[in-house]
């Protein structure tokens, strides 16, 4: 899967994404993923579209500062997202479905 301008999927960012079994669900639900885990070794087995090695609460405080993290691709690329949206094109989508309420 290529990242170009014309790519219109919505991004997940993957938090404690491992060797990536969620990641192939999301993938084939019709979003690019960026994983993110703490194992060097767990980033490239994932077939994730973008990986980043580092530690999840460091990222969403480095996203939640109003930051960007900053993802390899294949072939040498990089991505970087935030949370408002990513260097190549509009806000992310809201998740549909999700909202705060009552459980039950």
């Amino acid at each position: 899967m290529n990242w170009t301008e014309t790519d219109d999927r919505p991004i997940l960012l993957e938090l404690f994404a491992s060797e990536g079994g969620s990641t192939l669900g999301y993938q084939k639900a019709g979003w690019r993923v960026c994983a993110l885990d703490n194992v060097a070794k767990h980033a490239r087995r994932n077939p994730a579209e973008a990986w980043l090695t580092g530690d999840a609460i460091q990222a969403l405080d480095t996203l939640l500062a109003g930051g960007e993290l900053e993802f390899a691709t294949g072939g040498g690329w990089t991505e970087r997202i935030g949370l408002t949206g990513h260097h190549r094109g509009p806000r992310l989508p809201a998740l549909p479905g999700l909202h705060r309420g009552p459980a039950g």
